[in-house]
């Protein structure tokens, strides 16, 4: 670096004190108030929500004056944060490991908006006039009077300090009304107003890029001393700050033109891999001010088109003369500018953007300044690496510091709201607030996962109310497995209770891995366990639901029970119950049935269609915290049994549910459930059963006719508080399912049409919409896979019965991907 020159940032810092908790005074008597803001969402459901807050935004402005200096700043830091939690499994732990350490890497963000507004007080001969206007109110003096006492004010700065206070006074009062008209113009922008230490973090992390960022305490000095503990080199073409924490090298590349009205051109620097901010000063100009200038650049540019070598020309040779036609286009441009403002009231104002670049090296910072200037060329800027204005540039990037920039270009306000970064992506919660209070202790989100703007998202199912259901849709081979397997294995740093229903073996790799247990009630892959719902007659509590179980096994869509049947199946069972409990069997209380309710009974019953499902005198299925339970083939091929087999396995939860330990019962094809009302009713009633027992019904579903042919769907969806939406590249010829059954927007949909398989998630609740990206490695994929050839493998490590089993399958697997 060349032409060094080291320099405390107290020197630079323009803050003086507060004067109100709100309110700071700079040392040139302007007052300063700053905002955090969240912005609308970047995977808003509705694009036509982020060009209405544009518009507000004109608006609002329109409140602002050329007393009005604006820095909007949007900072794009690496994310290294993460989700706490422990894990009581190995497997579970190594998953998270392997996850934190990408999140975790460097390769994701995490964006901050903040705004700063000065109001700078009038100066000059208003001032004097202010002083004048001082001396006829308070004193009472004549106009005469008051100028004289003015002007002695002015020359031996008598009484000036009465007069400044007063003024203060009067100026913060003015500001905060401002400040008001303008908020409240932009409720989209969810703007937070910053108060005394919070206001100082974001200061101090303004003017210290080298030191991480923390709390500031409350000045005992004035704030350019407190804000400051940092020292500038500046070089040639980068700047060096150093502190206590280290070194960290800044390059400002500027945007010299604008190509018209460009929205959200600037968004695209969100996704280089580097740490920057984006600085947007912006100085209001009133009507008189803009229109004065308008016309002062048109009279230049019109007299600039004539050619007086061509008039002498046209005069000596009698040849016609030719102005300089663009000059011309640029005085009339001007003229229309002025007529804008005189018929529109279009707003005007001086800008300047310079994106200030930073890199722990001098290799890495011009690496990364590289990558902005294509960018910005890319979406039509032109691009300035600030050398000569280089330390001024950074100077008018601190909030109150706007004297030393050179480098403004007179536009309208619409143009600096359309380029303004005003999208983001919030990260999310940081704890999980239903799990919290029912624990008594702090539980952080489920996990973290990366997102397709390079952001780190905190992921956090349970919504307001304590609603963790979710539905997964999206056709096969998109994912769906893999996603699922992996959230359910983080639901173990909640210590959750976790019962699979399986399909094909989907879980049971990552269940076993975990120390859980499978077992198979179709007999497809090892010895079927046997259920008998009547098992549960030894509790009279259970009489009113094992009535009900019968009543689904008798009823169908052509056939319902009357209520004196209804009565008639209770009385039965009450009688059944006091049998010994070998006898406690469907075809045992068949015969306590009337005659027409009998043979309805008779396909469940032993050599009937389903005898062999529920007809047993003994009851094999027991409920364990960690679960697998494969049920493909009553899946696809006895949609009626599987739908009885899950009512009489989601009782069974519910009754080892005491409603504090979280318990997550995942389906993984619930597709049975829409094929049937009756059975869909039952799914009905359990999502809300299962949620007051502090439980979550995870689903997934490959089919988007059968949701269609569901008449009250809305319901049910209404009720899950979280729907995930696989990659479909069909999508757009589904628009009207999409539309009419999930109610999703044109935007939305396309999201799902452009996802890429395996990779990306549309995940949305009622409040967000966020496309979540996996990025799972060997390793993790090894865990949570189920094709045949893992299943194989595994089966081999679980039979050797060595201590590290695990481990054995897992570098296996490794090596064969090797």
């Amino acid at each position: 670096m060349l032409k060094l020159s080291r320099r405390p940032l107290y020197e630079v810092a323009p803050w003086l004190t507060s004067i109100t908790p709100e309110l700071i005074l700079n040392k040139d008597g302007s007052l300063l108030a700053t905002y955090e803001f969240q912005g609308v969402d970047a995977d808003s459901p509705d694009r036509g929500s982020i060009e209405a807050s544009r518009n507000q935004l004109d608006s609002a402005c329109k409140s602002f004056d050329n007393r009005i200096t604006a820095w909007w700043k949007l900072t794009h830091r690496r994310a290294h944060g993460y989700v706490g939690g422990e894990f009581a499994q190995e497997t579970d732990a190594r998953l998270d490991a392997l996850n934190k350490a990408h999140v975790t890497s460097g390769k994701y963000f995490q964006n901050a908006h903040s705004l700063a507004v000065a109001y700078t007080p009038a100066s000059g001969l208003a001032k004097f006039f202010d002083k004048v206007g001082h001396h006829m109110t308070v004193g009472g003096r004549s106009v005469y009077g008051s100028i004289f006492e003015a002007t002695k004010d002015t020359v031996f700065a008598r009484s000036a300090f009465a007069f400044d206070m007063e003024k203060l006074s009067a100026d913060a009062r003015r500001f905060e009304a401002m400040l008001d008209a303008f908020t409240g113009g932009v409720p989209r922008l969810k703007m937070r107003r910053l108060v005394m230490q919070d206001s100082y973090a974001q200061l101090h992390q303004a003017a210290n890029p080298s030191v991480p960022p923390r709390r500031i305490r409350y000045p005992v000095t004035l704030l350019d001393t407190h804000l400051t503990e940092s020292e500038v080199t500046v070089g040639a073409e980068r700047l060096l700050f150093e502190s206590a924490h280290g070194k960290r090298f800044a390059g400002i590349v500027a945007v010299k033109e604008w190509l018209g009205f460009q929205e959200a051109a600037l968004d695209s620097l969100m996704q280089i891999d580097a740490e920057l901010d984006v600085c947007i000063m912006f100085r209001f100009l009133d009507t008189a001010s803009s229109a004065a200038y308008i016309e002062k650049v048109r009279r230049f540019y019109k007299m600039a088109a004539l050619n007086v070598r061509a008039i002498l020309k046209q005069y000596f040779g009698k040849e016609e003369a030719e102005n300089d036609e663009g000059r011309e286009e640029l005085a009339k441009e001007a003229g229309v500018a002025l007529k804008r403002l005189t018929a529109d009231g279009t707003q005007h104002g001086f800008a300047n953007i310079s994106i200030i670049v930073y890199g722990d090296t001098e290799a890495d910072c011009e690496d990364s300044i590289s990558e902005v200037v294509g960018a910005l060329t890319n979406a039509g800027f032109g691009a300035i690496r600030e050398k000569a204005n280089l330390m001024p540039a950074w100077n008018s990037t601190l909030p109150g510091r706007w004297d030393k920039q050179r480098r403004l270009q007179f536009v309208e306000t619409p143009a600096v709201s359309d380029i303004a970064p005003v999208c983001s992506v919030m990260p999310g919660p940081t704890r999980n607030n239903w799990l919290s209070e029912k624990a008594g202790k702090e539980v952080p989100p489920l996990t973290c996962l990366p997102t397709r703007h390079k952001t780190a998202q905190r992921v956090d199912l349970h919504q307001p109310g304590g609603n963790g259901h979710l539905l997964v849709i999206g056709p096969i081979g998109a994912g769906k497995s893999v996603f699922l397997n992996f959230l359910v294995s983080q639901a173990g740093r909640h210590g959750a209770r976790r019962i699979r229903f399986d399909k094909d073996r989907s879980t049971r790799i990552p269940t076993l891995l975990s120390g859980g247990a499978f077992v198979d009630v179709t007999g497809k892959f090892q010895a079927a366990t046997h259920a008998n719902p009547l098992s549960l007659l030894g509790d009279p509590t259970n009489f009113t639901y094992v009535t009900e179980w019968v009543t689904l096994a008798l009823e169908d869509e052509r056939f319902s029970l009357t209520p004196q049947q209804t009565q008639d199946v209770f009385e039965a069972v009450k009688i059944l119950s006091t049998y010994e409990s070998e006898r406690w069997t469907l075809s045992n209380l068949s015969t306590q049935l009337h005659d027409e309710l009998r043979e309805r009974l008779q396909i469940w019953l032993q050599g009937g269609q389903y005898g062999h499902f529920f007809d047993h005198a003994e009851d094999a299925f027991a409920v364990s915290d960690n679960l697998s339970i494969e049920m493909g083939d009553l899946f696809e091929k006895y949609p009626r049994a599987a739908a009885l087999f899950v009512d009489y396995a989601f009782y069974r939860i519910s009754q080892s549910m005491d409603g504090l330990r979280y318990t997550i019962i995942e389906v993984e094809e619930a597709g049975f459930f829409f094929q049937h009302p009756r059975f869909y009713k039952r799914l009905e009633t359990w999502i809300t059963t299962i949620r007051k027992l502090n439980g979550a019904i995870w689903m997934a579903t490959q089919s988007l006719r059968q949701v269609e042919r569901i008449p009250d769907f809305e319901i049910l969806k209404d009720n899950i508080g979280n729907l995930i939406y696989l990659p479909n590249s069909q999508a757009n010829t589904s628009k009207d399912l999409y539309k009419d059954k999930f109610g999703l927007t044109n935007d939305q949909i396309q999201m799902i049409n452009d996802a890429v398989p395996n990779r990306d998630y549309l995940w949305i609740t009622q409040s967000q919409t966020r496309m979540l990206q996996s990025t799972f490695s060997d390793e993790m994929v090894a865990m949570l896979r189920s094709d045949g050839v893992a299943q194989s493998i595994l089966d081999r490590h679980h039979a050797s019965g060595a201590a590290d089993w695990q481990k054995n399958y897992v570098r296996e697997m490794l090596a064969r991907t090797a």
